[in-house]
């Protein structure tokens, strides 16, 4: 009887001894972290000498722990069939960029900021801009895009006329209806600035506006301009279009820049290659 109780004891505690590991085995996180990754977008053409607008929003099961964005040259477009050759006026340098943020005690967040910064003489080219997400547990999840880097273009000056350099949307671009356009300038005057307005017509017989909006600039003599206000209507019809942008100051004298650009339909899907800004 007692060999029989002893037995009996140490199979019950070699049963809960297992249970015991089984419940820690169930308890280990190996769910990976939610990554959105909204800017820059598939294809995106960045300026060099600017900064980068990132936005993403991220999410993990039970705690978030860090991003790491590192952003390197495609030029011999590794993984990709296709290929792109600029003529350099001066010499360049391949950018690079490799960063780690810290999420620290966060489920959820929305970030978005600007802090990463092109160098102006980076080398134009293809690029690939890649995000990993890693939570507390270390399980990771990456999203990736391809981008294009351009040179910046000389701003326009005019003597007695306001200086304008719009960095977007660039020549080419390619803007989807019912979407925002990514709207990025910088401007400065020698006496005073007063307003811009920016107007998308169709190159067709007939011209057709898109869409018409003035901004004041009232009291700065110089402004660095940003946003998404402009929106392509649902019922823009495809096709090439103009997008101007006129810049008048105090007074009275204006500065116009024009780009071509295409308006496609919604949900079409952009060619990386015509240089879409969202």
């Amino acid at each position: 009887m007692k060999t029989i109780k002893i037995f009996s004891i140490i199979a019950l505690g070699a049963f809960f001894s297992l249970a015991s590991c089984s419940s820690d085995d169930n308890n280990v996180d190996t769910v990976r972290p939610n990554l959105n990754l909204k800017a820059p977008a598939e294809g995106a053409v960045l300026v060099a000498g600017k900064d980068v607008h990132f936005d993403m929003e991220v999410s993990d099961n039970v705690m978030l722990g860090s991003y790491k964005i590192d952003i390197h040259n495609n030029f011999d477009n590794h993984n990709h069939p296709s290929s792109v050759s600029f003529k350099e006026a001066e010499p360049t340098v391949d950018f690079v960029f490799n960063r780690v943020w810290a999420l620290d005690g966060q489920k959820n967040a929305d970030i978005h900021h600007h802090e990463i910064i092109i160098p102006a003489n980076a080398t134009p080219g293809k690029y690939h801009f890649v995000v990993y997400l890693l939570d507390a547990a270390g399980n990771e999840t990456k999203e990736a895009r391809n981008i294009t880097i351009v040179a910046p273009t000389p701003p326009v000056e005019e003597k007695g006329h306001p200086t304008v350099d719009l960095v977007a949307p660039t020549e080419g671009a390619v803007l989807v209806a019912a979407k925002d356009v990514h709207f990025d300038m910088e401007v400065s005057d020698e006496e005073m600035l007063e307003s811009y307005k920016v107007e998308i017509s169709a190159r067709s017989a007939d011209h057709t506006i898109v869409f018409s909006k003035l901004w004041s600039l009232a009291g700065l003599k110089e402004a660095d301009v940003h946003h998404h206000e402009i929106i392509i209507p649902e019922n823009a019809t495809p096709g090439d279009y103009l997008f101007k942008v006129i810049v008048i100051n105090k007074a009275g004298n204006q500065t116009v820049v024009n780009r071509n650009v295409t308006i496609a339909k919604p949900g079409t899907p952009v060619d990386p290659g015509h240089g879409h800004d969202h």
